[in-house]
């Protein structure tokens, strides 16, 4: 067997590197930062940080103007981000309706549109009415098609990342092995990211989000349930890019029901069990995803009217949520959860609190954990999807610095 050799170290990629570690930090301080600040946080030389600001401003990625007083009273230039030099869309396509959002570099939304999966079931159609839409939403913006950077689209797995493929999704029954990264981007003309939808709302949380941590979940509620981790600022994806499926962790309720978390969480089934229960008469309407999401809005407000038997089933799907972060979150030892969703909107008032008693008293690890609803509101996914493309392009992943790569 021949010996694995060390290769060598690509000076342009650490370079590279280098400009996302001080586009990263400048980034991260909307009140601007000076030179001097960026080495002192970057530990670079002034001069290497000279150049790369040098470049950044060339780049118009940067601006450099006014002045701060620093510590010793010295006036400082200070340099802060261009978010209007590139844009980037994002997609989310959720069973129930697909959201479309133009963000700029700071991930504010320029543009956004929505979609009814009604409208989507078959899988072509889909493609072309979804690119479409990114046209009218560019174009509505007045962004010049130069300055975007791509489109990410955070899908419901199982998804193929290697391919770009879509997978036999739940809830979408005609979306057979649906080669949706290549297609979106053969309309478009522009490069195309595929993730999972769940990954794609933590790398949104990661990028704009306001949690503070490099170490928390992110629970999407949406028309099915999934978690993203974030490791040391790293969002997890798995071995295929699947990571965050948690439907099938096993759960009993208080009254000693046993089963599986999807069971008594994900909106269709809350709707069956109301209907066992009586809750809902025999003649609801589950046949489609945008029919489920309308029910299951129908009975949040009966929940909200004082209906206890639906807040009682609501109460049962936030304490089974709440569970399964303990768990999910006691095995990463991540520090806070976070929870969003186009469904979590519609349920965070009465769900939160219940969460987050679940997981302030049920964690073998007994750390103090923060729990909080995403800032970023019910597009978070669409959001994420387009941040996936800035942390493509920008973001300082140790992955894109390859040091000690071998080969047999």
């Amino acid at each position: 067997m021949a010996q694995a050799q060390s290769s060598g170290t690509n000076l342009l990629q650490v370079a590279g590197f280098n400009e996302n570690v001080i586009l990263d930090a400048i980034r991260r301080s909307p009140e601007g930062m000076s030179r001097v600040e960026l080495t002192r946080l970057s530990g670079l030389s002034p001069q290497t940080v000279s150049n790369i600001c040098r470049r950044l401003i060339e780049q118009e990625l940067i601006t450099e103007g006014g002045v701060s007083v620093g510590r010793k009273g010295k006036p400082r230039r200070v340099i802060r981000l261009r978010n209007d030099s590139r844009f980037a869309v994002g997609i989310s396509i959720d069973p129930a309706v697909t959201t479309i959002v133009l963000t700029d570099l700071s991930a504010q939304v320029a543009g956004q549109t929505v979609l009814p999966m009604a409208d989507l079931d078959e899988p072509t159609a889909a493609v072309d009415a979804i690119a479409g839409a990114v046209s009218t939403v560019i174009e509505g913006a007045g962004v010049d098609r130069g300055r975007l950077l791509g489109v990410g689209v955070a899908s419901p797995g199982p998804i193929v990342v290697a391919t770009g493929e879509v997978i036999d999704p739940p809830h979408l029954q005609k979306w057979h092995d649906v080669h949706l990264r290549d297609e979106l981007a053969e309309r478009l003309g522009v490069p195309v990211l595929l993730d999972k939808d769940v990954t794609a709302a933590a790398v949104g949380e990661l990028w704009a989000g306001e949690t503070g941590s490099r170490n928390f979940l992110f629970f999407l509620y949406g028309t099915g349930i999934g978690v993203g981790h974030v490791v040391q600022g790293i969002v997890v994806r798995g071995y295929s890019g699947n990571a965050g499926d948690i439907g099938m962790v096993p759960y009993i309720t208080p009254t000693g029901e046993s089963g599986r978390l999807h069971e008594v969480t994900v909106p269709v089934n809350v709707l069956r069990r109301a209907r066992s229960r009586g809750i809902v008469g025999p003649d609801l309407v589950t046949d489609t995803p945008s029919a489920i999401n309308d029910s299951f809005l129908r009975l949040c407000r009966r929940a909200d009217e004082g209906d206890a038997g639906a807040a009682a089933l609501l109460t049962d799907a936030a304490r089974a949520i709440g569970g399964a972060c303990v768990v999910m979150a006691d095995m990463v030892d991540a520090d806070t959860v976070v929870l969003g969703g186009p469904i979590w909107e519609h349920v965070a008032d009465r769900m939160l609190p219940v969460v987050a008693e679940a997981v302030a008293t049920q964690s073998v690890v007994g750390v103090p954990r923060t729990v909080l609803g995403t800032q970023l509101g019910e597009n978070v996914a669409a959001i994420g999807a387009a941040c996936v493309v800035l942390e493509s392009a920008w973001s300082p992943h140790p992955s894109k610095l390859p040091l000690a790569r071998t080969s047999a």
